[in-house]
């Protein structure tokens, strides 16, 4: 069979919206590589028939995106035609064992021995938001392991392929609850805690933060976009009752301020930034 690879260079405003259209498109999931001060998103889609309506996504996803006061930035699309051998040469060269402190982050086909303490999270390829490569989710999975202390109960706002769930169940949550406005992703993201057997300590549903109930939660983990940290923010304390640190994520350098600023409106004090290249994340705790 041959397959279209399909790849977008976008600003990280945009690449979340556009992540979310081209899972739609792909059954095996994309790959998000930063490309700079942009994001390269990937997906491949096995019928090279749908070459004009995987473009006309794409295309239609940009202006959305434009429409809404996202930036898109360069918004190049890319199409090209591969075999299956070299679909499944590209994950596997994609994808490698990383570790994150005590997290060793693994594809099934990688036999990498797990050193005492070690806490492994197997991800495949096709698993498509956070596989622990991207600074934002290692900035955040490297918090978890510095604030939590186990017993909690955490929130995971746009859970994606659920990393920071299980990261959060294997360090000894007692609850977590995990959301994301995607079906897709809530699909893959059960699939996961099942494989690293932690599904009975995770409740996923496909939901929007601002239509949710409030919940109650000692600790809340959004790897998002800094307008969508700054556009919650103001309903946070209310949503998430008992609320007692936020690790907010997904953050550019030259959106820091803003969003620390935005911080301190809701209430919030910087505990630690971690900045990592283009990208920041930050703890913070609710006064």
């Amino acid at each position: 069979m041959n397959w279209l690879k399909v790849e977008v260079l976008v600003h990280p405003e945009a690449a979340e919206v556009l992540s979310a259209a081209m899972l739609d498109l792909s059954p095996s999931g994309i790959q998000v590589d930063e490309q700079g001060r942009n994001m390269l998103i990937t997906a491949y889609i096995p019928d090279s028939s749908f070459i004009d309506d995987a473009r006309l996504t794409v295309q239609d996803t940009l202006l959305t995106a434009a429409s809404q006061g996202l930036q898109t930035g360069p918004g190049l699309i890319t199409v090209t035609s591969i075999t299956d051998e070299d679909w499944v040469e590209n994950y596997k060269k994609h994808f490698k064992p990383i570790r994150i402190g005590r997290f060793l982050i693994k594809p099934s086909w990688e036999a990498v021995e797990a050193s005492p303490g070690d806490l492994v999270i197997r991800l495949d390829p096709g698993l498509a938001f956070g596989t622990g490569s991207h600074p934002t989710t290692e900035g955040c999975l490297i918090f978890l392991q510095e604030f939590m202390t186990g017993g909690e109960t955490v929130f995971d706002l746009g859970t994606g392929s659920g990393i920071l769930s299980i990261a959060a169940a294997k360090l000894g949550a007692r609850r977590v609850i995990a959301i994301d406005n995607d079906p897709q992703a809530i699909t893959v993201a059960r699939e996961n805690a099942e494989k690293n057997g932690v599904a009975d300590k995770i409740e996923f549903s496909v939901a929007d933060f601002a239509a949710i109930s409030p919940i109650g939660a000692d600790l809340m983990v959004a790897n998002l976009t800094a307008p969508l940290i700054i556009d919650f923010l103001e309903d946070i304390p209310g949503k998430v009752q008992g609320l007692k640190i936020l690790i907010a994520s997904g953050i550019m350098v030259e959106q820091r301020a803003g969003v620390i600023r935005a911080l301190g409106k809701a209430g919030f004090t910087v505990e630690e930034i971690l900045t990592k290249g283009e990208w920041v994340s930050l703890v913070s705790k609710l006064v």
